[in-house]
């Protein structure tokens, strides 16, 4: 719903006092919106920090342990983790130059 509202129909609530937003979320998606208006990151932060590992991983053709670092992921995500397919893929594309 806030990714239709302009930022002047906004108002953030904290302690009591009332904000105006200082950006606009019209036609964010749901997680720019919590990102950059609430101020709340996109995944649990032992997650990302997974995530960053998982990506150095592959950059580094470090294969074995990044499906590793994969699938502690999984365990505590899903194996439909959005940004397990980038990664996937990322991982298959260097394999095959690496050829």
């Amino acid at each position: 719903v806030l990714s239709r509202v302009d930022k002047a129909d906004i108002f953030l609530l904290d302690n009591g006092d009332v904000f105006k937003l200082s950006s606009n979320p019209k036609g964010l998606d749901s997680n720019a919106i919590l990102e950059e208006v609430m101020d709340t990151p996109k995944y649990p932060h032992h997650i990302d920090e997974l995530v960053g590992k998982l990506f150095t991983l592959i950059q580094q053709k470090k294969f074995q342990q990044a499906e590793e670092v994969r699938q502690q992921i999984v365990e505590e995500t899903s194996s439909d983790y959005p940004v397990l397919r980038q990664a996937d893929s990322m991982m298959e594309r260097l394999k095959i130059l690496s050829q």
